[in-house]
């Protein structure tokens, strides 16, 4: 929809070529129907948090970054509060305010949107393309593929995208399911299901060596989900098919080691009559108090008193390394990016042109672009986006 909002301002009617029976879907589930449309990071940090790759973004982001995003939304009636420091949300209207705003520019702008049109092959060379779509043959000079990744597959981007670009002579890095909950061995994260940490940290490695991904976490029958889990689901995702992984949760992050002994020990003193569960469950919720008390096979109806200080050591290890196996994760159906895509290497970071073909341009998911959760996959949504709308169009100019 950028694509065409773009190429429509550099004075062409563009066709847009749904495969859904309506455009959006996919955006309808951002945020959980809120939709944090973007930050207000400058390109250097925004470059940074989402890694070595994001580079590739530089040119663009000066072309059309946060700021943009903001007054070209403001201008279509979708106006932005931030909120968690850094990230923007529609003050009205969620997710669906935005696709209509979206909606209503193809409309104004006078971009053909074509639904129930999958794309089902594609055949071209420089300028020159055929396209099979919806069952009928149509040519263009300028193409943008603008098809997804594989993430939430039911809405649309089951990764055809990639094949389609393949057979244009691209490259496409290996694909995994990024931003997504994760599957722990065990089973014992059932019996905390629908508990939540309002701060957590989550490091990979055995014993939690590497730096943690720090954020709230919610427990499942499956495993883990909330922003902890999901950001450290990126770089685990390629990890993980090679097998299980092992990590490490600090449950109380806000406290270090020292001041968490000093804790049960004030606490112990003045409540010697609760159980070492009972004591544990002063600091945490109560099912997961007895979580880390079995895991440490502590008698959980002795009382505080009688803690012992090897006994409270462990307990401050099991509170700020709590072990856990990660097993996988819960694959793309339930995945909010995909990792990997069309190789940069063979697009022009000024353009989103292909190196290979002239007028063909990429964007959005379908590349290898991916990251974190805070607005970053649709601010790279829209950068992405409107610099290949825009450079699509100055390639049929005379």
């Amino acid at each position: 929809m950028m694509a065409a909002i773009a190429a429509a301002s550099a004075g062409i009617r563009p066709l847009l070529l749904e495969k859904m029976p309506e455009p959006g879907r996919k955006l309808l589930l951002t945020g959980n129907g809120r939709c944090n449309l973007g930050n207000d990071l400058d390109p250097a940090r925004f470059i940074g948090d989402c890694g070595p790759r994001a580079r590739f973004l530089r040119n663009a982001l000066h072309q059309f970054g946060g700021g943009d995003t903001v007054r070209f939304f403001a201008e279509r009636g979708v106006t932005v509060q931030l909120e968690n420091r850094h990230q923007y949300f529609p003050r009205r209207g969620g997710a669906a305010a935005v696709l209509e705003a979206l909606l209503a520019e193809l409309r104004r702008s006078g971009a053909e949107v074509r639904a129930a049109a999958a794309i089902t092959g594609v055949r071209g060379g420089p300028g020159r393309f055929e396209l099979l779509a919806g069952g009928e043959m149509l040519r263009c000079r300028s193409l943008v593929l603008a098809t997804g990744g594989r993430s939430y597959p039911a809405t649309g981007s089951d990764g055809s995208g990639h094949d389609l670009a393949a057979s244009l002579g691209h490259a496409v890095t290996p694909v995994h399911p990024g931003n997504v909950p994760l599957r722990v061995t065990g089973g014992w994260t059932a019996r905390l299901q629908g508990i939540s940490l309002a701060e957590c940290a989550l490091a990979i490695g055995k014993g939690g060596a590497a730096p943690a991904f720090a954020g709230g976490l919610v427990f499942t029958h499956y495993g883990i989900s909330g922003p902890a889990a999901l950001a450290a689901s990126r770089p685990l995702a390629p990890a993980l098919e090679r097998g299980p992984v092992a990590a490490a949760l600090d449950l109380l992050p806000a406290l270090s080691v020292q001041r968490l002994d000093r804790e049960l020990v004030s606490r112990a003193a003045r409540f010697g009559k609760k159980t070492i569960k009972g004591l544990v469950g002063m600091l945490l919720p109560d099912r997961l108090a007895g979580v880390v008390v079995d895991h440490l096979a502590l008698p959980p109806a002795v009382p505080a008193s009688q803690l012992t200080a090897r006994q409270r050591a462990g307990l401050v290890r099991a509170i700020k390394r709590f072990p856990l196996t990660i097993e996988g994760t819960r694959g793309f159906g339930e995945a909010m990016v995909t990792i990997g895509g069309v190789d940069l290497r063979g697009v022009d970071p000024a353009t989103m042109g292909s190196q290979r073909m002239t007028g063909l341009h990429f964007c959005g998911e379908l590349l290898d672009l991916d990251g974190p959760c805070g607005g970053y996959n649709l601010q790279i949504a829209w950068t992405t986006g409107w610099v290949a709308g825009r450079s699509a169009a100055r390639g049929l100019r005379p």
